[in-house]
């Protein structure tokens, strides 16, 4: 499957924001994960992959 560059260039940006979202929000205050937080976290980015499927399957 060939993208367009803008295709590529859009998902980079977005990982990356997303890379450093989680960085400043979660690693600002260091504290023990529980098993509820580690679950939203997964479940969010879980939905956000499913996000960018769909997004990417429109292209296709």
């Amino acid at each position: 499957m060939n993208f367009p560059v803008w295709v590529w260039a859009v998902t980079l940006v977005a990982l990356l924001g997303l890379i450093a979202a989680d960085l400043l929000v979660v690693g600002r205050r260091p504290h023990a994960v529980s098993v509820k937080e580690a679950s939203l976290w997964v479940t969010c980015y879980v939905a956000l992959g499913g996000v960018l499927k769909v997004g990417v399957g429109d292209l296709v």
